[in-house]
């Protein structure tokens, strides 16, 4: 078992502010037996900032498989909701899985309501975490993969879900088994989205796994592993969205 915490950005602090801010929560770190080695260090901007901490990654070629949720202040609101959030997390650890968190805490008083795409859910998280784990054999049937990825779909990220209602999930991270994958990473803005969709592209010509308008299309293979690996073809029943929270307005989560 490790920790490891990398970056911490401080936009537009200077170095005693930054210590200011976080050398309390390495103390509390100490108090708990972890031991932690803080290295700082100052850009001119954000840009170098995220260059010098995020370098260069490889494309995913190891059968990894990903999922994400946004965990929302109501898992801290209370000491039981705490409790079952932080047993649940811990059981995903125990059963061998990583867990990368962001800390968030963008509100609609910071970042504004912006006529967008993105998911009201980031302006409600406080936590962003991925979870995920390695086929143990890449090279097994494709009906042994898929059994393994639809566990991980039905169990670890169900249980996650139950923990977060109504909230999302970041694309970039997210289960391609995803259920009602529109709320998941689109939220309520995706009735919306959707009507754009089909006035510009009303033959589904573009088209991106879990991106809108895809719930139409399926690719078709043996296996019906998750990937791009078989012919895409129209989908004779399409899992349609439906709503899992509000339609998140402004100020609500900001209290």
């Amino acid at each position: 078992m490790s920790f490891s915490m990398s970056p911490y950005f401080a936009a537009g602090k200077s170095l005693a502010e930054t210590k200011v801010l976080i050398e309390p929560h390495f103390a509390k770190l100490k108090s708990l037996g972890i031991s932690v080695t803080p290295k700082y260090t100052t850009f001119p901007g954000f840009y170098a900032a995220y260059n010098a901490s995020f370098p260069v990654e490889a494309v995913n070629d190891k059968g990894i498989v990903t999922a994400s949720r946004m965990f929302p202040k109501a898992n801290w609101a209370t000491p039981h909701a705490f409790d079952t959030m932080y047993a649940a997390l811990w059981a995903t650890i125990e059963s061998g899985k990583a867990i990368i968190g962001y800390n968030i805490s963008p509100t609609w008083a910071r970042g504004g309501k912006h006529d967008t795409s993105v998911n009201p859910a980031w302006r409600i998280g406080i936590a962003y975490l991925i979870t995920g784990f390695p086929h143990a054999d890449l090279y097994a049937p494709g009906a042994e993969l898929l059994a393994e990825r639809e566990n991980f779909t039905r169990g670890t990220m169900e249980t996650w879900r139950k923990l977060t209602p109504g909230s999302g999930a970041y694309l970039n991270e997210g289960d391609r088994i995803q259920p009602n994958f529109q709320w998941a990473f689109w939220g309520s803005h995706y009735p919306r989205l959707l009507e754009i969709k089909k006035r510009y592209d009303p033959f589904n010509l573009f088209y991106a796994t879990t991106g809108v308008g895809s719930e139409f299309i399926e690719v078709r293979s043996e296996t019906r592993y998750p990937d791009e690996n078989g012919r895409l073809c129209v989908k004779a029943k399409p899992e349609m969205y439906f709503a899992e929270g509000p339609g998140y307005v402004e100020g609500s989560e900001d209290e």
